[in-house]
């Protein structure tokens, strides 16, 4: 087969929305003529979007249990979403995630094969307690449109239970007044 191509769309305007039909035939200098070759194409010219809604995206929060981060994605018709982009970093020591390992000091975009919506991606391989994170979510879209501003959730995992103590009055005592109480806690997670 010879290649062939035809490069005047430069002046043409495509509407987004439309779909064209593109039909082609070959002859030959023998008369031969194939029969009509034929590609329907929609042109997508509109961003997906999509949210994080677990844990929430904005300020930062803090979590006791996550097994999944999940959100919901969208595209303006006729645009279809492909797939959802996540980028994590470990934000307490700073490598980026590369859906393998932590050996990336390069933002870093996965495809975790996430392109359901809502949209889920587990956890497990990648958390541990004790540290800040800070997922980063695109959508894309299966014209090739990426989502720009991409929604952020930072977030804490903190498993580590809190102590608390009192120290006075001490546990058994009798006192006829308490002019205070006291104690001590501590939060090793955060």
């Amino acid at each position: 087969p010879h290649p062939w191509y035809y490069a005047t769309f430069t002046t043409w305007t495509f509407t987004n929305g439309n779909r064209y039909d593109v039909t082609v035939r070959a002859d030959d200098t023998a008369g031969n003529v194939t029969t009509l070759a034929a590609a329907r194409v929609t042109v997508d010219q509109s961003t997906p979007t999509q949210t994080i809604t677990t844990p929430p995206q904005g300020a930062e929060t803090n979590q006791n249990s996550l097994s999944t981060i999940s959100g919901t994605a969208n595209d303006v018709s006729p645009g279809l979403v492909d797939r959802v982009e996540l980028r994590v970093k470990d934000v307490s020591v700073g490598p980026y995630w590369t859906g393998s390992s932590w050996t990336s000091t390069v933002e870093t975009w996965i495809n975790p094969g996430v392109s359901t919506n809502p949209w889920s991606y587990p956890t497990a391989a990648w958390i541990s307690p004790g540290k800040r994170f800070e997922v980063h979510a695109r959508a894309v879209d299966k014209a090739g449109n990426v989502q720009t501003v991409y929604s952020t959730s930072p977030f804490r995992y903190d498993t580590i239970l809190p102590t608390a103590g009192v120290g006075d009055p001490a546990h058994g005592t009798y006192r006829n007044a308490l002019a205070t109480i006291s104690g001590t806690s501590d939060d090793a997670g955060g």
